[in-house]
């Protein structure tokens, strides 16, 4: 009898630990997944962007219209922003991940700069050939690494990551090992980049900026762990990952899977412990909500965790989420560089991402001045073409790094295409243009 009691309690000992042994590897997938898909969608985004760049970069050598060089250059530009983001999405150290960056947002930059002075030069300078034809190399030498590692990937050669008994699955971090390595040789083959000097945002000066104000004392990893379950909720589990030790170190936490194999990641500031960023792995499935009920959401949430004075902006919509950008504001004045985003799922309203790092880099206690030149001053530098609907005061910030007050006009063409011309309220030069994009339930300004 007693012998058969045993037997049972060994049999329901050994189920709860095969029911805990599943629940545990169905979080472990969970979590590989979101990362893993991020990852590869990151690479996919690198590839294209190289490509882009390297295509345009051939284009301009060959180019003679100013017109098309202009084009060809912001074209650049544009795609130097996308490579260099996924790059920091990608699992490489932060050393080779801010070189990389570096070249790619320094090629850009550069062409930025030199499409601005198309206008006024009329042609391109020897020198500036000189300089796109050696950008044109490195993005080349970069774009070939780059679809050699994505090969390798591929083919099992090189893996993001390893998987043992002890450490279950993990992204191995030794320089010989995996995309690290390889974006060292990439760093390697690029030293003959040439050193650039132009008015943007990458220059040599610049490349140590860090925020503009203190963040605070440095907090300790349970403080910064409460700070996280702040946001997430209170009855959050949540347990250490690697910190990221990038520009703003941080602590960084996650959430074991629920039970819809959803896991949250949650990145805190070291220095004043600061939630910089919250990503989850939920899939949304449908859309119930509308535009206004997400965008209340969202508002809601900002208010619950403390971001006072924020004002709605542009919002973008895939998968089912809608991603709300908020700016701050002081005094009636618009401050673009303050900017945070909220992730809302549209099935419930759930938020399932946040976004300050921007904010944090730029925030700091302003005293915004009076402007020099009245509105109805400003207003006669804008084109008769736009029909003005709406006008404030704004902050935005220079590809210097600066900031400067501007008043915003907001108008129409004949055609219904939506503009936004920013004037220097202090010496009334046109400072800015964009136009307003409504494409795919999204609403952008480029």
């Amino acid at each position: 009898m007693r012998k058969n009691i045993t037997i049972a309690i060994l049999a329901i000992a050994l189920v709860i630990l095969g029911i805990w042994a599943y629940s545990t590897n169905q979080q472990k997938v969970s979590y590989k997944n979101l990362v893993v898909g991020t990852y590869e969608d990151s690479y996919m985004t690198l590839e294209e962007a190289l490509k882009n760049m390297d295509d345009s970069l051939s284009k301009i050598l060959v180019a003679t219209d100013d017109a098309y060089l202009k084009t060809l250059l912001l074209d650049v530009w544009q795609y130097s922003i996308q490579g260099a983001q996924a790059v920091v999405n990608l699992p490489v150290s932060h050393v080779a991940m801010q070189q990389t960056s570096e070249i790619l947002n320094q090629a850009g930059d550069y062409c930025y700069s030199v499409a601005k002075q198309i206008d006024a030069k009329n042609n391109l300078s020897n020198e500036d050939i000189d300089n796109l034809a050696k950008i044109k190399d490195t993005v080349y030498t970069i774009r070939k690494n780059v679809e050699a590692l994505s090969d390798k990937l591929r083919s099992g050669d090189v893996s993001l990551f390893r998987t043992d008994n002890n450490k279950g699955f993990y992204y191995d971090d030794e320089l010989t090992y995996g995309t690290d390595l390889a974006f060292t040789q990439i760093n390697k083959t690029s030293m003959e980049y040439p050193k650039l000097i132009y008015d943007g945002p990458f220059s040599e000066g610049l490349k140590d900026k860090g925020p503009k104000s203190d963040l605070g004392a440095q907090v300790d990893e349970n403080a910064a762990m409460q700070a996280a379950a702040k946001y997430l909720g209170d009855n959050v589990q949540l347990s250490k990952a690697e910190d990221d030790n990038g520009i703003i170190p941080c602590y960084v936490f996650q959430t074991n899977a629920d039970n819809n194999q959803t896991s949250f990641s949650v990145k805190v500031s070291k220095a004043g412990g600061h939630v910089l960023q919250i990503v989850s792995s939920r899939i949304i499935n449908s859309e119930q909500l509308n535009i206004t009920q997400a965008q209340q959401k969202a508002k809601e949430y900002l208010q619950k965790i403390g971001f006072e004075n924020m004002s709605e902006n542009y919002y973008e919509t895939y998968g089912n989420k809608k991603v709300f950008n908020f700016v701050g504001q002081k005094d009636g004045v618009i401050i673009y560089p303050d900017m945070v985003k909220v992730q809302v799922a549209l099935d419930n309203g759930e938020i399932v991402g946040f976004e300050a790092s921007t904010y944090y880099m730029s925030h700091y206690d302003r005293t915004i001045k009076k402007a020099k030149i009245s509105v109805q001053q400003a207003q006669k530098k804008v084109s008769s073409n736009l029909t003005v609907v709406s006008k404030k005061l704004a902050i935005i910030p220079t590809e210097s790094g600066s900031e400067v007050m501007c008043y915003e006009f907001k108008g129409k063409t004949k055609d219904d295409e939506i503009f936004i011309v920013y004037i220097n309220a202090d010496t009334g030069v046109q400072q800015e243009i964009l136009k307003v994009i409504e494409a795919n339930n999204s609403i952008l300004a480029l």
